[in-house]
């Protein structure tokens, strides 16, 4: 099928160092790949200040939550299964003797991928990190692009990549890289417009190519796409009025056609896990904190654990940027009238299935009721995470706005060195109200005798104690599990990954030794032989609910950034749980119990104490 032709670029204006339409790479002084280069190179320097001390504690985690040690372990998996041959989406690693079905689990194949290729080089934090840092400055740049398509100034468009990529929720997914890749959608969405603008086949492949491994990171993201890519179908003219509403369609409609195959390919597994036979069996998803991830009104429902915080969307956007667009608000109206309709669309589906103001459910029905009613669509179970296209927007507004300003400032008869320094200027106010930097590390690992375990050919399978009533309490066996790589009954994984078996094998568990060490049954033990476990490693530390920061729970706040990074982030990287000490008489009275009923210890360290099993006993 021929395609409309690309139709002329829109005439550069006086401000622009390019043209409207037209994706010019390189700097004014030094166009090309070489000019590009240094702008990526700019913007890996503002990385590692804007994360610092990231890339100089390259070893240290950045999170001790579950979340974290959940990409950890798909890293770990996806090279187990490369190396073992075998399919990376079903694991009896974990929920041993059963498993689980990973089509549903947030395996994010793309970035654990390049994990697998950086574990190679580095250990597990320090791959996790650089990953981290490479999606900060990749998101940047090609927002950049994005947004340099759109308003044909190179300038504008790096500091709208800074904005989009540096902001609190970035920061708020720093430990989930599968929700943390900002890097793929700028560019799912610069093709799609330049396919409705343009046509063109090469459009439609990199559309198409772009959605794909967008698919292969994060599934929410591939929605907003859709929604947005549809929201072009119906308001084309408010994106380029000079495309005729039916070439535009035709365009769109071919386009959405090989990106729906390219999505197939890239996220077989999770479609066929949601749409497949085992669809009807839902995934048993705890719900907890998850009911309260929807938006106020006020602000971002920020979770951070036991805190449940409301953060204004002034702080969350930035004083400094809202007063940016503000600046620019008649440019944006008049060239970005679409975006502001994405941004509206979105606002409104983040605030969740009814209204919340000021903390306070009115029940009050929204657009998103709606939207959960679509087949397939249930997995987005989150809506305060659509915030994402807000921030989005708000970025390109940004970029917008500085042009205007710097056409302001260069009028005045500004010098360029007075122009540069006005960019810079704008540029470190931005940045230093949005930095989360200096991010928190941890010296968190796995016990030594995870090391001695894995060389241990004897050894299949293996139950870590205590066992805790919530899977995510769990999630440190996943990090030991990356080292001793053996089977085990417990774990973590994302919540739709499981059913009802699943959450009863864990319950199980849990009761029969609680009723064990309480002297009220011999369940645990027999249960252990059963199941055919060779090792029991009990650790001496175990996850304790940490006290609520009450300076920000319950609170809407509405301090710059800055002011309250340190907290809100902290949160976030730490989680609900920490690992204390067992009492001495508690661990004095287990260590009791589990050598009556296994045997003296064949290993004691500070971190553990390990028990062979007798399988004749």
């Amino acid at each position: 099928m021929e395609l409309p032709q690309t139709r002329a670029p829109r005439r550069a204006s006086a401000w622009s160092d390019g043209a409207r339409g037209t994706l010019t790479l390189g700097l004014p002084s030094r166009p090309g790949w070489r000019g590009e280069l240094l702008i990526v190179a700019f913007l890996a320097l503002v990385t590692i200040v804007m994360t610092w001390p990231i890339a100089a504690t390259l070893d240290q985690a950045t999170g001790i939550r579950g979340d974290y040690f959940n990409n950890l372990w798909n890293v770990w998996w996806l090279k187990h299964s490369i190396t073992e041959g075998h399919t990376p989406f079903w694991t009896d690693h974990l929920y041993y003797p059963g498993g689980l079905s990973l089509m549903r689990h947030t395996l994010s194949p793309v970035n654990a991928a390049m994990g697998v290729v950086l574990s190679t080089v580095f250990g597990a934090n320090a791959a996790f990190n650089v990953l981290i840092l490479l999606t900060f400055c990749a998101s940047a740049w090609t927002f950049s692009l994005f947004a340099r398509y759109l308003t044909g100034n190179t300038t504008a468009a790096i500091l709208g990549g800074l904005i989009y990529s540096f902001n609190p929720f970035h920061y708020y997914y720093i430990c989930q890289i599968n929700v943390f890749s900002f890097e793929w959608l700028p560019l799912v969405l610069l093709f799609f417009v330049r396919v409705y603008r343009e046509g063109g086949w090469r459009n439609i492949a990199l559309a198409a190519l772009f959605t794909g491994l967008l698919a292969g990171s994060i599934e929410y993201y591939v929605v907003y796409a859709a929604i947005t890519v549809g929201l072009m179908l119906v308001a084309g003219k408010l994106l380029d009025r000079d495309v005729r509403v039916a070439i535009g369609t035709r365009r769109l409609l071919i386009a959405g056609g090989l990106t729906a195959l390219a999505v197939a390919l890239f996220a077989f597994p999770l479609l066929w896990g949601t749409f497949g036979p085992d669809a009807a069996v839902e995934g048993q998803v705890t719900m907890g904190s998850q009911k309260r991830r929807a938006n106020d009104l006020f602000g971002y429902g920020w979770v951070g654990g036991p805190e449940v915080a409301v953060v204004s969307w002034a702080t969350m956007l930035g004083y400094s940027t809202l007063l940016l667009v503000l600046c620019g608000a008649k440019r944006i109206v008049k060239r970005h009238s679409f975006w502001l309709v994405v941004a509206v669309l979105f606002f409104v589906l983040s605030l969740g299935k009814t209204l919340q103001v000021g903390m306070q459910d009115t029940g009050r029905p929204l657009l998103y009721e709606l939207l959960q009613s679509i087949p397939g669509l249930q997995m987005l179970r989150k809506p305060d995470r659509m915030f994402y296209m807000v921030q989005f927007a708000v970025a390109l507004f940004a970029a917008e706005a500085w042009i205007g300003v710097s056409a302001w400032v260069a009028r005045r008869g500004a010098s360029i060195g007075k122009q540069r320094a006005a960019f810079a200027g704008a540029l470190v106010l931005i940045l230093f109200e949005l930095t989360g930097a200096p991010f928190l590390r941890f010296d968190y690992g796995p016990p030594a005798y995870a090391h001695t375990l894995r060389d241990d050919p004897t050894v299949e399978t293996v139950l870590e104690l205590p066992p805790m009533q919530i899977d995510v309490m769990n999630a440190r066996y996943n990090l030991s599990q990356t080292v001793h790589e053996k089977k085990q009954p417990l774990g973590y994984c994302t919540a739709l990954a499981l059913d009802k078996s699943h959450t009863d094998q864990m319950q199980v568990i849990v009761n029969f030794y609680l009723r064990w060490i309480n002297d009220q049954g011999q369940g645990f033990p027999k249960w252990v032989r059963r199941t055919g476990i060779d090792r029991v490693v009990f650790h001496k530390r175990m996850p304790m609910s940490r006290p609520i920061d009450e300076s920000i729970h319950q609170r809407i706040l509405y301090q710059p950034f800055f002011l309250v990074r340190r907290k809100l982030v902290g949160v976030r990287q730490t989680g609900q749980y920490l690992d204390e000490e067992m009492p001495p008489g508690t661990l004095l009275t287990l260590k009791g119990k589990l050598r009556r009923e296994f045997g003296n210890p064949i290993h004691e360290d500070d971190e553990v104490i390990v028990y062979q099993v007798s399988k004749d006993s």
